[in-house]
């Protein structure tokens, strides 16, 4: 059975995250959801991933980790979290610098 983490800065005063977790559930209705935090800080990117990162070495392999968080009107290049190759291991990184490795591979 598939562990699909969700964390975003969301709150909870939408349907935003049940109308997440309603899409997961038609695509694979025996999904585990398990909410991170909806709490994220409007825009706070580093909050965000402070608190993924802080959570997921906790989840067995193969778990699947969803985050959203707006960058709201920050520059293109606002920092973000991305997930490398080895597993718990994350690299700060801008949308623009991650457009350059993609042209390097």
């Amino acid at each position: 059975m598939a562990i699909i983490t969700l964390l975003s800065d969301f709150g909870l005063k939408d349907p935003y995250v049940a109308e997440m977790k309603a899409v997961i559930h038609s695509i694979h209705p025996e999904a585990r959801i398990v909410d991170i935090s909806h709490e994220i800080g409007k825009f706070n990117i580093r909050m965000g991933a402070f608190v993924l990162a802080s959570a997921t070495p906790y989840f067995p392999k193969g778990t699947i980790h969803v985050a959203v968080v707006d960058q709201g009107w920050e520059p293109k290049d606002a920092p973000y979290w991305r997930r490398l190759n080895a597993p718990s291991t994350w690299d700060l990184t801008t949308a623009s610098s991650c457009s350059r490795l993609k042209k390097k591979e």
